[in-house]
């Protein structure tokens, strides 16, 4: 702050607390009087006399009124630093930045304003037993409410946006964004017993949402002017200029040297963000979705694999040559297209690589493969049906399902863009679960041949020991059509490029393609209870995969809007050359970016319409929006469910369907592994009800073979055999 805003800010604390020493003394006689009325008057007959002690064995009104005044007014001085105190500890731990300070100064008067308000009640609830202390009273409560008004009304004025630049400033968080539970409690991350709250709220979802109860919309809604492009307050304003809207608080900037909001991070960063002016704030995709036509609409649900022919085309050629040359052809595509040294001798990896890539990998990933390969286990085995059941459908007759494991499975691990262990991980995992006696994983190879160290510990020890080291098309169709080292498959799971995807696609026919797992999509849906600058954090999870993804950013909010563009640059910072050139090309082209909505309802209905691979419900609240999805093939809740960790160890499968498919897929599963059976049993005294039925039906749709087999011939053999 400010020399000039301290001892302003001084000057009003020590008026307020002058004020408060002088308040206060009216509330303790005011509670003090109707305490000692009340149980002299009305005796606590047959109840401990705990709660009242000495007061309520005082001899007459007198001797209880100063028993009262001495009580009250110790309770009195407690509250006050007691209530400063909790104040604090909520604006430095609990409280986010928006209004910390003038809450802990709040809490002060929350005694007085509770003991003013009761003693008034008292006052109109004991006229004519009190005799001639009521008029003193309501005397008291009088002179105490215009303190209790300034206090209320200072602390919300003028000064306040001060105050919330000092809790800005040291970085402590917003009260009035936390959930009761928490500010009771603590954070959820160090309450397990939330354990309840989270099933409540499942619970809650399982039907359609109570109204009216979704968070309260940003304050300064609409009235903040905000132009994505040229970035700043308001038309025809400067950077950092303030311009009042409909109240004083309503502020789209703040002075220099503040944070918070963003053209005062502008101001502050204004070299900083010049160098990025043209690549990332200007370049960023902005929508305000209401004002979009349908064209436009339309092209937002589009894909970077929404058209996919010129790889149809491409793949062709590639497949047709593994179907007809084998290892020979996928030797040759790998050091033609995948740059890497492999030849038909070494297409399949050794167990010697097995082992050395236990020591390639240091101890801390390997601990951290084994954690989610322990949750990810936990999660899928409880997703397995069980071996058989059967029910009987009418006396004698019993109908049910038999699940066995599919007999051979091919899994598709990526490496273009990066090394995914979490991938051989997701896919590995539910498929031994599953019990698939024939597992194997097709992979990209590196320059010099080899396969990822990590990929081959998750592969180890998640339960598979076959790896190819192929990828693209030419992988697919190894799987496919089999080649002279790797063992044609009878399905293949696993996300990919669009080379992946066409390759898939053309050999349908010939291979179970399992479910359509494409480039990476997220979309973040953010209240306005978080902060922008979270919601900026998380958008680029996805968007880094590489510049075919797809990140969107949906929010009613301009506030969190402006923090998510403003924040950007700061998480580009940390982020390696490669992964920002790919995040910046997906938030900056047509398969990302920020969607502005004119409210939470079109939110949930672009969302929907969307049916993205992963979508975080980023809020305080999120079980309030849950029960709105319906089209989200992994839906991530609150602000401690990244999708980072759901990609790497949640438990919950990450190989999800993209390009829309969420509306008739879900995520891979142990089910995607074994295939059902259906089982039917019809005993001899059952037999001739379900005869007749039968007979009765194929004889109308004309089947003269169906009502042979259930007629008075069937019965004439039995008898024979019998």
């Amino acid at each position: 702050m400010t020399a000039s805003k301290s001892k302003s800010f001084v000057l009003w604390a020590f008026v307020t607390t002058a004020l408060l020493m002088l308040s206060a003394p009216t509330v303790v006689v005011l509670g003090a009087s109707f305490t000692a009325g009340n149980i002299i008057t009305f005796p606590p007959d047959g109840l401990s006399l705990k709660w009242y002690g000495a007061i309520a064995q005082a001899s007459d009104l007198r001797q209880a009124f100063v028993r009262s005044l001495i009580v009250a007014t110790i309770c009195t001085l407690v509250s006050i630093p007691v209530g400063t105190l909790a104040g604090i500890a909520l604006a430095k731990y609990r409280v986010r930045f928006a209004r910390s300070i003038q809450i802990y100064l709040l809490l002060p008067f929350t005694i007085p304003l509770i003991g003013s308000g009761i003693g008034m009640m008292l006052v109109l609830g004991n006229m004519g037993v009190l005799g001639k202390l009521w008029p003193v009273g309501i005397a008291c409560a009088v002179i105490n409410l215009p303190f209790m008004i300034w206090a209320v009304t200072a602390s919300a004025s003028n000064l306040s946006p001060d105050l919330e630049l000092a809790a800005a400033n040291c970085g402590a968080p917003a009260a009035a964004t936390l959930p009761l539970h928490h500010a009771a409690g603590g954070p959820a991350g160090r309450d397990h017993g939330i354990a309840a709250d989270v099933h409540s709220g499942a619970q809650r979802v399982s039907g359609q949402p109570a109204a009216g109860r979704r968070p309260k919309r940003d304050a300064a809604g609409p009235d903040l002017q905000f132009h994505p492009l040229d970035h700043h307050a308001g038309p025809g304003r400067d950077l950092g200029r303030v311009h009042r809207l409909r109240r004083s608080r309503d502020r789209a900037a703040r002075p220099p040297g503040r944070s918070g909001y963003l053209p005062e991070i502008e101001m502050t960063l204004r070299p900083q963000l010049a160098r990025y002016k043209d690549k990332t704030m200007t370049s960023v995709s902005f929508y305000e979705y209401s004002k979009l036509n349908a064209e436009e609409k339309a092209a937002l649900l589009r894909r970077s694999e929404t058209d996919i022919s010129g790889f149809i085309e491409k793949v062709a050629p590639i497949l047709e040559a593994v179907r007809t040359e084998g290892d020979k052809a996928l030797a040759r595509f790998g050091r033609e297209l995948d740059k890497a040294d492999v030849t038909e001798a070494n297409l399949k990896v050794t167990a010697a690589e097995f082992d050395a890539a236990f020591k390639l990998v240091d101890a801390s990933v390997l601990e951290s493969v084994q954690f989610g390969i322990d949750n990810i286990r936990k999660f899928h085995e409880e997703q397995k049906p069980e071996a058989m059941w059967l029910k009987e459908i009418r006396p004698g007759a019993f109908a049910g399902d038999r699940f066995t494991p599919i007999q051979s499975v091919a899994l598709y691990v990526p490496r273009g863009k990066g090394s995914f262990p979490s991938v051989t991980m997701m896919t590995s995992v539910p498929a031994v679960v599953a019990g698939v006696p024939n597992l194997a994983i097709v992979t990209p190879p590196a320059p010099d041949g080899s396969v990822d160290a990590a990929t081959l510990v998750a592969a180890r020890l998640a339960g598979v020991e076959t790896v190819y080291k192929a990828g693209g098309a030419q992988a697919v169709a190894a799987v496919a059509y089999g080649t002279e080292t790797v063992k044609p498959a009878l399905k293949i799971v696993g996300p990919g490029s669009p080379w992946v995807v066409a390759a898939k696609r053309s050999l349908s026919g010939v291979i179970d393609t399992g479910l359509p797992a494409g480039p990476s999509e997220v979309m973040i849906l953010a209240d306005d209870t978080v902060h922008g600058g979270l919601a900026a954090l998380d958008l680029l999870i996805e968007a880094e995969h590489g510049p075919d993804s797809s990140a969107y950013l949906v929010t009613h909010s301009r506030r969190v809007a402006e923090e998510a563009l403003a924040a950007l640059p700061e998480h580009w910072a940390k982020m390696t050359e490669q992964r920002v050139a790919f995040s910046k090309a997906v938030l900056t082209g047509k398969t990302g970016g920020i969607v502005l909505t004119s409210s939470i309802e079109e939110s949930y209905a672009f969302v929907n319409a969307y049916a993205p691979e992963h979508l975080e419900l980023l809020s305080e609240q999120p079980f309030i929006h849950l029960g709105h999805i319906t089209e989200a093939a992994e839906i991530l809740m609150g602000t401690h469910t990244p999708v980072s960790i759901a990609n790497f160890s949640l438990g919950p499968n990450a190989v999800l369907p993209t390009s829309r498919w969420a509306r008739t897929f879900g995520p891979l599963s142990v089910t995607d592994f074994v295939k059902r059976s259906s089982i039917g049993y019809v005993t001899a005294p059952a037999y001739p009800e379900f005869a007749r039925h039968s007979h009765n039906l194929a004889i109308y749709e004309g089947f003269s073979s169906h009502a042979l087999a259930v007629s008075p011939v069937r019965d004439r053999y039995l008898k024979k055999g019998a």
